[in-house]
């Protein structure tokens, strides 16, 4: 059979000339004080020839600058430094970079002292581009895309005001305000290449031009300064460039504007005004071209804009489909004692070192503790006191040996301390410190001391002012003190007083005062203040806990994070070392503490005991994470010795330890040393844990063979404990690849992975498509154990509800998520980037970010819904296209017989001795080689990187050892074919590699077969010549052990079809790869909830202007036109702080046009949830009969009554929260007590002038309509014409017509309501079924003797009786 041959030809490949350049002007700009060129014969000096720079280590000039010269850093330990004292309120950085290799945390510039005051930008920091400005306790951290381009780019940083900007290659990326002001930075160690922070690495670059101005420059003078007088027409395009494919909604587009730039629309649909960026919509939906011109040089670009008519966007939503259970365990939280989130947090101790482990023996120094005398007389100014000089810090007589230092207070002398470091900026006038213990007038405060010996302690609560820990200001209140008679000689013994607080302590900097007023000297340890209102009297601090229990969180993973696996294995987090006594438990210095404001001590108050009382708290499935034997990988890196990495002849004790815990937790055998322990704590029943975690972010071979002997004891001994699994540190990479790798091969041992990424904002959004393609058939699932976008604006909490769309959707694959971090003190952070709640020793501000979790965790369902977003009147092309490639990493290879096949056409991309084609000669070989017809060029190649020829046999060849090598093929619309071609490798120690869908040689979805040192097959995406995974292993299909042999030729196929890549080696499937479905800029996802019958759906919509949204749900019936929905919406840089809380937080609003199908109008950046009641709902039984059989429908029911009714038909109300009235008639006792004050704190009920509820009077039918319109979240305005007797200035006539309308109550025959009357038990169950729309039961068993199924509200009164 003949075929037709597809005409490739070399006029196909691209011919890349160099762009037209544009001169302008640039003596306006201003002169840099700065500048370093590396050029001239002072390559070091600057452009004045003097401020030398100083070069260390592998730093020197090289002739590979972008012009000229330039500063070679070789990425070991090579860095110039600046001179000094460079930072000004207003300023700009601006150089060229070419990055040699990517290292983390690598620093193109690093000003300032030490890691607590400077002013860096690294462009790959593990996720993103980052600048970050720090003054102690203050930080200001601002997070763009990361860099992936080893090309020549250009960074300039500006600072003008309170604002610093970021832009790349001229082009704005971002900008962010408020930021404090940066001059005030002492800069003495100024750095290119090198960080503050000695774990950091070295910058691998060339740096070229390097200038530093004490003026922010505007963006063009920024360009100016790139083009040094002449600009590059592409580089222009980029700077002014805008967003390709964008939805237009709204009213206006901005164009951005330049000399030089023009902008056309070449459809002449007059739908864009391309000088002013006003916008017209026809009727439907229009698709525009856009073009863009500068120098010469035209950019393109397609605009969709929306139609008047018709919606936008449209959700589908399959109501019926229940086919994806959510977990019971899918929202929860995870805590690490990471900023001071422990101690000074969470922990209500108030006492900083309070068993004074953090003191120095020999020198006598005690951390946060101030020594005086009372018998010296101050002789300053200031009045303060001498130091007392007899103080001892003793360890040779200890309480414990877990503690072993304690003090030695002589007669005479007192200590004093000002609790935990708060981050206040100290003000003389305000009379803040940096520290101080927070009392609440009327409350009290438990005080205890172990004190050893005879005599006498006074302690008193009093203003302790303390100077950045220099000195202490000590006014102690005689009212409120108390003496402590010490009578114990030889032993320890506690001792504790309680304090009540009066308004004279309301202030900052208050703290505790020990004085010995004895006559003898007394031996003290384990000074210790706590409020007595702690959280359900635990010991945890109420208003934070309340914060947490306000989520309904279902898990807590603890304690870590990174404080699980310790700085080495002595720093290690060991369970048993966290229960029992606090005055016993063994104190620990917190990984943290290199880059804490102060000395970061565990002291394990909030021990293992306390996180599983905590669970139990708040309903929580408790997380335990464990040490696998391997201290900190990111710290430690491939450190293989004792210190950090436990042998396995020696790992059986971390085992145990693992299996004990195991035991304390779920044990009831009071044998057992472990249940033991928990029995004498206080706790008899077990805690029933589920889930125990095996190492923290480990990776690799040394994790997994610790892992298996872990799992494999504890699944003998517990099968039915979930263990979970890591995959180390990033969202893909090879980390992540090797755990999805071993977890396949051995899913039996792991029931969950868990992954931990903190990304910028715009990869949450861009890949809330990255569980879609998650393997299903696998016992491991996902445990998303730490995520967030790396800020606390609105811009990332909206980024992070638009990826959690894409958890929920994917509920099968996701079984548990958890933000991360939990807590950020503020002042005391070592992870500033996002953190959910923020807080100081007397308040807290909870983020943007908190409220989205919030939002989800409390509206999680049974079932995920299958829900599309889509586009409408508009089809966009995303399919898989474009040309092919063949390349190599690091070894020699051979291609021959490249084809191209779509239909019945087959494209020749390489000659062949055995095919011949009609009047094709030039197509077969000749039997003399004429190199002359084998140019690479000529047919089309072109060559990207590596040595490549074609031989006589017509066979392509890579003969160079680069990595990276490729040879490609142009053919921009090529789309759904295949292509085979034979290929074989003769040296290296890789395997060979084929591009398909490439848009050029930098840009293509590459087949790596036999990579990953010849071991496996896997598709990636290369994006600007770097690998940007194209998904890690879990979302690929794939064989493994994919091996090379040299000189062996292999036939390889690659099919590609619109959205999926299959490869096949030998007739033999080797790996695949599905296209994601892109998302946005409207996200959703919905999921059903048993209980009570709604389908809930989330809607993010990340445009800045509102959106129409054709809402569709099929499979069930939309019984309400009204859908409780919550909204979070603002401008998207706006942050909550502690002097405005409520910048960005939900709001409740009334949607009135719910059904199947409706229109809902989203704001601009909005996240939004609606509740739709549906006709198959659930229900709770909410009303019972009495003991004698009867349910008496006739008889009245109470205002008590009333409100338990409401309490139990509400998702919110929380049998196990205790919920306040203020009501002078309603005490705690009452059984009704809790209904009447959930339904107050709500607004639903009020009670009468002078304070009464009247609990037990009759309620009558107009309060019953007040509270049911209010609790339906009905329209109450109005008047109430239908019924005679309801007068237009009746309290309750817009409540009773709203009921009216919504079809509810229909009054009686004769025209009335009756408002006044007495509501009877079956009037209340029929209202109250109706308000919630729930399904009625039929032909229900007769539970009640008093009511006959004839009775008129037969099935209402058994649908409340009974739930469904």
């Amino acid at each position: 059979m003949k075929k037709q041959l597809i005409a490739v030809v070399s006029a196909l490949a691209m011919t890349f000339t160099s762009l037209p350049c544009v001169s302008i002007a640039a003596e306006n700009v201003p002169k840099p004080v700065l500048q370093y060129t590396f050029d001239g014969n002072k390559q070091l000096a600057d452009q004045n020839g003097k401020n030398e720079l100083k070069l260390s280590g592998g730093a020197s000039v090289t002739d590979d600058g972008n012009k000229g010269k330039g500063l070679l850093l070789d990425g070991t330990d090579g860095y110039a430094e600046l001179p000094d004292n460079i930072l000004s309120s207003d300023m700009t950085v601006t150089t060229w970079v070419k990055i040699n290799k990517f290292t983390t945390w690598g620093r193109v510039f690093d000003f300032g002292t030490d890691s607590n005051q400077n002013f860096f930008f690294a462009p790959y920091s593990g996720g993103a581009s980052r600048l970050e400005i720090k003054n102690g306790a203050t930080v200001d951290t601002m997070d763009c895309t990361q860099e992936t381009a080893k090309d020549w780019v250009n960074y300039a940083i500006t600072i003008k005001g309170d604002t610093v900007s970021y832009y790349r290659n001229g082009r704005l990326i971002k900008s962010k305000s408020g930021i404090k002001d940066i001059s005030e930075l002492t800069n003495t160690a100024n750095y290119i290449g090198k960080s503050h922070y000695d774990g950091d690495a070295y910058l691998s670059a060339v740096v070229d031009d390097f200038r530093v101005y004490n003026t922010a420059l505007s963006q063009d003078e920024i360009l100016k300064v790139m083009a040094d007088g002449e600009i590059n027409a592409d580089v222009m395009l980029d700077s002014y460039a805008i967003d390709d494919e964008q939805i237009v909604t709204g009213d206006s587009i901005t164009l951005p504007q330049a000399d030089g730039i023009v902008w056309n629309e070449t459809d002449n649909l007059g739908l864009i005004n391309t000088e002013t960026g006003a916008v017209k919509h026809n009727k439907t939906a229009e698709t525009v071209t856009l073009v863009q011109s500068y120098g010469g040089v035209d950019r393109e670009y397609t605009l969709y804009v929306t139609g008047s008519e018709e919606e936008p966007y449209s959700i589908n939503i399959d109501a019926s489909d229940r086919s994806k259970d959510v977990s019971d365990d899918m929202w929860g939280l995870f805590f690490e004692d990471i900023n001071s989130a422990a101690d000074g947090g969470l922990y209500a101790e108030m006492v900083q070192n309070r068993s004074f482990e953090k003191s120095d023996e020999k020198e006598g120094h005690l951390y946060n503790w101030g020594l005086y005398s009372i018998y010296k007389e101050p002789n300053r100014a200031d009045g303060k006191y001498y130091t007392a000089e007899n103080i001892q810090v003793k360890t040779d007589k200890p309480m414990n040996e877990n503690n072993p230092t304690y003090i030695t207070i002589p007669k005479g002398e007192m200590i004093c301390n000002d609790g935990f470091y708060d981050g206040t900026e100290w003000d003389c006038d305000k009379g803040t410190s940096f520290s101080g213990m927070e009392f609440k007038n009327g409350e009290k405060y438990d005080f205890s001391v172990y004190a050893r010996g005879e005599g006498e302690l006074t302690v008193s609560l009093g203003i302790v002012i303390d100077e950045h820990k220099a000195s202490f200001e000590v006014e102690p209140f005689n009212e409120a003190a108390a003496v402590i008679k010490c009578n114990s000689k030889d032993d320890w013994k506690k001792y504790s007083v309680t304090f009540t607080a009066d308004e004279e302590l309301e202030s900052d900097g208050s703290g505790i005062i020990v004085t010995n007023t004895g006559d003898s000297d007394l031996d003290v340890d384990m000074v210790s203040l706590m409020p007595e209102d702690t959280y359900k009297g635990h010991g945890l601090r109420k208003d934070l806990m309340e914060q947490l229990e306000a989520m309904h969180p279902k898990f807590l993973r603890f304690p870590g994070g990174c404080a699980v696996e310790g700085q080495t294995m002595d720093t290690a987090w060991n369970w048993k070392d966290t229960i029992g006594d606090v005055s016993e438990r063994k104190e620990m210095i917190n990984i943290w503490n290199p880059s804490a404001t102060e000395p970061y001590m565990m002291t394990y108050g909030l021990g293992f005991y306390e996180y599983f009382q905590m669970c139990e708290d708040l309903g929580m499935e408790p997380v335990p994470i464990l040490n696998c034997g391997i201290a900190c990988q990111v710290r430690s890196g491939s450190a293989t010795d004792e210190e950090h990495l436990v042998p396995m002849d020696k790992l059986q004790p971390y085992i145990d330890d693992a299996l004990d815990l195991i035991e304390f937790a779920n044990g009831t055998d009071e044998s057992n040393e472990w249940v033991q322990k928990r029995i004498q704590m206080g706790h008899k029943e077990p805690f029933n844990m589920k889930y125990i975690g095996i190492g923290n972010e480990q990776y690799g071979d040394i994790y997994f063979e610790r892992y298996e002997e872990f799992a494999k004891q504890i699944h003998e001994k517990y099968p039915d404990i979930n263990l979970v699994t890591t995959s180390g540190t990033a969202s893909s990479g090879s980390s992540n690849d090797l755990a999805w790798n071993w977890a396949n091969e051995h899913e039996e041992l792991a029931d969950r992975m868990d992954e931990h990424y903190y990304e910028t904002a715009d990869w949450f959004r861009q890949h809330a498509y990255r569980y879609d393609n998650y393997r299903r058939d696998t016992n491991t699932k996902v445990f998303l154990g730490e995520y967030a976008s790396k800020g606390n604006a609105w811009y990332n909490a909206l980024s992070e509800a638009a990826f959690m769309t894409g958890l929920e959707r994917n509920a099968d694959v996701v079984r548990m998520a958890s933000y991360a971090p939990m807590f950020a003190k503020y002042g005391n952070t070592q992870w500033s980037a996002a953190d959910m709640i923020w807080f100081n020793n007397s308040d807290y501000v909870l983020t943007p970010n908190y409220y989205v979790q919030s939002l989800f965790s409390n509206n999680q369902g049974n079932y995920s819904l299958p829900t599309e977003v889509k586009l409408n009147g508009i089809e966009k092309d995303d399919a898989l296209k474009g040309g092919v490639a063949v390349g190599s990493w690091g070894t020699h290879n051979e291609f021959k017989d490249i084809r191209l096949y779509s239909g019945d056409t087959i494209g020749v991309l390489t000659p062949s001795e055995s095919e011949e084609y009609d009047d094709e000669d030039d197509y077969n070989l000749d039997e003399e080689y004429d190199e002359d017809d084998y140019n690479l060029e000529d047919r089309g190649w072109e060559i990207g990187k590596g040595e490549w020829t074609m031989n006589k046999e017509g066979a392509l060849v890579q003969s160079s050892d680069e990595t990276g090598a490729i040879c490609y093929f142009p053919y921009p619309d090529n789309r759904q074919y295949t292509l085979s071609l034979k290929a074989r490798k003769l040296s290296g120690g890789e395997g060979f590699q084929i591009g398909v869908a490439a848009d050029d040689a930098l840009n293509y979805y590459r087949v790596n077969i036999g990579g990953w040192g010849n071991t496996t097959a896997k598709v990636q995406h290369i994006v600007n010549g770097v690998s940007s995974s194209s998904g890690n292993v879990a979302e690929q299909s794939y064989v493994g052990n994919v091996h090379i042999n040299d000189n062996e030729w292999y036939d390889v196929t690659v099919e590609v079809t619109d959205d999926e890549i299959k490869a096949y080696l030998n007739d033999e499937f080797i790996c695949s790869y599905k296209k994601p479905k892109e998302y946005g800029p409207v996200y959703s996802s919905s999921v059903y909830d048993e209980e009570t019958g709604d389908v809930i759906v989330k809607v993010v919509n990340t445009m800045d202007s509102d959106v129409n949204i054709g809402m569709n749900v099929s499979g069930e019936t939309v019984t309400s036109n009204i859908a409780k929905t919550t909204v979070m919406s603002g401008d998207t840089n706006l942050e909550n702080s502690l002097d405005n809380k409520n910048a960005i937080v939900p709001k409740e609003i009334e949607l009135t046009n719910a059904s199947n199908n409706f229109t809902y109008n989203a704001p601009a950046d909005s996240f939004s949830i609606i509740r739709l009641k549906t006709g198959n709902g659930g229900s709770k039984a909410y009303i019972s009969g009495y003991e004698d059989g009867t349910f008496r429908p006739d008889s009245t029911i109470t205002r008590a009554e009333a409100a338990a009714i409401i309490a139990r038909c509400s998702s919110d109300f929380d049998e196990n929260k205790m919920y306040s009235s203020n009501f002078t008639d309603v005490s705690g006792d009452e059984w009704y007590a809790n209904y009447v004050g959930y339904a107050t704190e709500k607004g639903y009920i009020s009670g009468y002038d002078g304070g009464p509820f009247k609990a037990d009077i009759d309620i009558t039918r107009g309060e019953l309509a007040v509270i049911l319109s209010k609790y339906g979240s009905f329209d109450g305005d109005g008047i109430c014409t239908e019924f005679s007797d309801v007068p237009n200035d009746y309290y309750a006539t817009g409540y009773i017509k709203s009921l009216y309308d919504e079809n509810i109550v229909s009054g009686y025959e004769d025209g009335t309501f009756k408002p006044d009357n007495s509501v009877t038990r079956a009037e209340a169950v029929t209202m109250m079924n109706k308000v919630l729309g729930n399904p009625i039961a039929e032909n229900a068993e007769n539970p009640f003797g008093d009511v006959s199924p004839n009775h008129w509200a037969y099935n209402q009164i058994i649908t409340a009786v009974q739930g469904k």
